[in-house]
């Protein structure tokens, strides 16, 4: 009897033996998108009519690569063939230029000259070379203990994920607020520690890439707010000033941003917008409560500081 294409399909539905050990596995072991590969065959024994390679989790004909003969060479693509396999005449499977839609289950099943068929069984799997991921945040400018930061590694690929700030690797304390899959980091009541730059990576076994940082403000303040004469700082003091003497008297605070000031003096503002004010000459008309008042244009918050200013000594007959 003759074994061709057709006839070689028709008896390996008939005569199906369970008792092979063979087995199938890819060379390279852990290959790229665009490797050649191999589906190693393991375990043949006798004298073989015929191959059937499958792409898929069961021997139907949907899933067929190609078929083989082993006495004449001929090759018959199947349904699944996509144009980059080729039988070897060993059994094996090449495969040109692989790519991730090659992944899954191969079954291989042979023909021996009892026309008994036996099947053995392995699986591909292909590894992209990654897109560089992209960072996403739902806000880069962030109010200190009021705001929630959620940051997301968008990438289209199956692949680990890992978090890096300031280039090194995530702090424990913030991997906390991360999902099961990586993927999301969520921080709620965010610190100002936790400003910086942030990036993701993807990795798989054969390629790793990196986003470009994204940079996270958070704002904060005004807090410890103080008024200074000459980097001592005098709030809550009296200042004593010579008469016809100059003063300048400065106001700081702990900001982000640096926030806007304005001056009070015996409680009406003054035009003065600056950190600082300047007493150029000092007569009894200056003497009272001078008030700095720091305003965060971003928290919203503001705080306050005062100091009262005398003449040191009797003003002067006029």
């Amino acid at each position: 009897m003759a074994l061709t294409g057709r006839s070689w399909l028709l008896l390996s539905a008939a005569f199906l033996s369970t008792g092979a050990e063979i087995s199938v596995t890819p060379e390279p072991e852990q290959p790229a998108e665009g490797d050649n590969i191999t589906l190693v065959v393991h375990g043949l024994s006798g004298e073989l009519l015929a191959y059937n390679w499958y792409a898929g989790p069961t021997l139907s004909l949907a899933y067929l690569v190609a078929s083989y003969i082993v006495s004449t060479g001929d090759e018959i693509p199947g349904p699944a063939h996509t144009g980059r396999e080729a039988v070897r005449p060993d059994g094996s499977l090449d495969i040109q230029g692989v790519l991730p839609g090659h992944s899954g289950t191969y079954i291989l099943q042979t023909l021996n000259r009892q026309f008994q068929t036996e099947v053995g069984y392995g699986h591909l799997r292909v590894y992209e070379i990654l897109a560089q991921p992209v960072v996403m945040a739902n806000s880069t400018e962030l109010v200190e203990r009021r705001d929630t930061l959620r940051l997301i590694c968008s990438s289209p690929s199956p692949a680990e994920v890992r978090w890096f700030f300031n280039g090194e690797a995530l702090p424990i304390a913030i991997r906390l607020g991360l999902s099961p899959d990586g993927r999301v980091l969520t921080r709620h009541g965010i610190r100002r520690e936790e400003a910086g730059a942030y990036q993701c990576e993807i990795w798989n076994p054969v390629s790793v890439s990196r986003s470009e940082p994204i940079d996270l403000t958070v704002y904060f303040g005004p807090e410890r707010v103080a008024i200074l004469q000459d980097s001592t700082t005098r709030t809550g003091c009296t200042i004593k000033v010579d008469f016809n003497t100059s003063l300048t008297l400065w106001c700081a605070s702990r900001s982000c941003p640096e926030p806007e000031y304005v001056w009070a003096f015996n409680g009406r503002a003054l035009k003065d917008g600056q950190d600082h004010i300047n007493i150029s000459s000092m007569t009894a008309a200056q003497e009272g409560t001078y008030t700095c008042i720091a305003k965060n244009p971003k928290t919203l918050l503001s705080g306050s500081a005062s100091v009262v200013v005398k003449l040191s000594g009797e003003s002067p007959p006029a």
